[in-house]
C-alpha cells in the first residue's frame, strides 16, 4: 500500500504551503499533471514529477539553474586515477556536467539530471543559494491521486494526517477504503 501522496499534501507536511494549496486545488478539479520522467533522477530511478510552473518541470527554469550537488545523498563512488592520489571519490551526474566528466563521468549521463536532494528540499522550503540564486524546487507526487476525494478535506482543501490514518483504518464495509488502500503495482 503507499499512501506517501497523501501524506506528503497533508497539514503536517513540510511541504511549502503554496505547494500543497496549488496541489490539492488542481487534483480537485482533475487538472493535475504527473509524468514519469526516467532522467531526473541522478540514480537513474524512475520518479513521478509533477508540472508545474516554477519548478524544475519547466524546461526554462531547468536550463537557467545553476547545476549544483552539495548535499551528495545521490553521488556515486568511483575509483579515483593514480594522477589524483588514488582511493574513492564521488561523483553525481546532477553536478555541473564539467566537474562530473573531470571525475571521469560521462557527459550523456548528466544530460537532464536534476538535484532531486536540492529540488525537493527546496519544495519544503530548504532552497540552497547558489549563484545564480536559489535552487528551483522539483516536487515528486503519485499518479493516483484518488485518495483527496476519500478524505474528508475541509474547505480550503486542507486535510490533516489524522484524517489519512482514518481513512485508512476505517473499516472494510467502508466502500471508500478499497480504492483508497489500493495496492500500488509499480505502474
Amino acid at each position: 500500500m503507499q499512501v506517501g501522496s497523501a501524506f506528503a499534501l497533508c497539514n503536517e507536511s513540510a511541504l511549502r504551503e503554496d505547494i500543497k494549496r496549488e496541489l490539492r486545488q488542481r487534483i480537485a478539479t482533475d487538472s493535475l499533471d504527473v509524468k514519469t520522467s526516467a532522467t531526473a533522477s541522478p540514480s537513474g530511478f524512475p520518479f513521478q514529477v509533477v508540472q508545474l510552473e516554477g519548478s524544475l518541470s519547466e524546461l526554462s527554469v531547468y536550463e537557467n539553474r545553476q547545476r549544483i550537488c552539495n548535499i551528495g545523498h545521490l553521488t556515486q563512488a568511483y575509483q579515483k586515477d593514480e594522477s589524483e592520489g588514488g582511493g574513492v571519490g564521488f561523483r553525481c551526474p546532477a553536478e555541473a556536467v564539467d566537474a562530473y566528466v573531470k571525475k571521469g563521468g560521462n557527459a550523456a549521463d548528466a544530460e537532464a539530471k536534476v538535484c532531486l536532494c536540492n529540488g525537493l528540499g527546496s519544495a519544503a522550503g530548504y532552497g540552497q543559494s547558489t549563484r545564480t540564486g536559489e535552487e528551483p524546487f522539483i516536487v515528486t507526487l503519485g499518479k493516483d491521486t484518488g485518495f483527496y476525494k476519500q478524505l474528508e478535506v475541509q474547505a480550503d482543501g486542507s486535510y490533516s494526517a489524522e484524517d489519512v490514518v482514518r481513512a485508512i483504518m476505517s473499516p472494510v464495509r467502508n466502500p471508500r477504503r478499497p480504492e483508497f488502500c489500493r495496492v500500488s503495482t509499480g505502474r
